[in-house]
């Protein structure tokens, strides 16, 4: 069911992450003025002259927005088909935790390794938005199909 709500969320969920490649999604900056920032190739580090150099690169973060991207996609177009829906519903549940738990990491990472402080930015919150998005998505395909079931038992 194409027109339903958890079409819009499931829209949403694609098209968030992929702000991902564009904006930072931490931001530290250390006790002698260095700028670190987290993006979706990797871990960076600037300084003063801003010109930003790859410390560490985080293909998992690029491999798990593009993931959560396309299972999102992928899920709106199979609206027929509501047990799989609901199924890579879960999956990018999981992918979205999981790029949840890889910022985690290296916010740790930076913290201890660099001493830096950190700076709240708005690519933090996304991941978390894309998980919540998730589960709103999973529940109305959910009601759905529970409705048509109980029209099945009825026939």
């Amino acid at each position: 069911m194409i027109q339903r709500i958890q079409t819009l969320y499931l829209f949403l969920t694609t098209i968030l992450p992929l702000l991902l490649l564009k904006i930072k999604t931490l931001k530290f900056i250390s006790g002698n003025g260095t700028e670190y920032y987290l993006r979706f190739k990797g871990l960076y580090s600037a300084g003063s002259d801003l010109t930003a150099t790859l410390i560490k690169p985080a293909w998992i973060i690029a491999v798990l927005i593009v993931g959560t991207s396309l299972t999102s996609l992928l899920t709106i177009f199979l609206f027929r088909k509501r047990k799989l829906q609901i199924s890579l519903c879960v999956i990018g549940l999981v992918l979205s935790a999981g790029h949840i738990v890889a910022i985690v990491f290296y916010y740790s990472q930076l913290i201890r390794v660099y001493n830096a402080v950190f700076i709240p930015v708005i690519g933090v919150f996304i991941p978390v938005l894309v998980v919540i998005l998730f589960l709103l998505a999973w529940r109305g395909i959910k009601k759905d199909d529970d409705l048509i079931k109980s029209y099945e038992r009825l026939r």
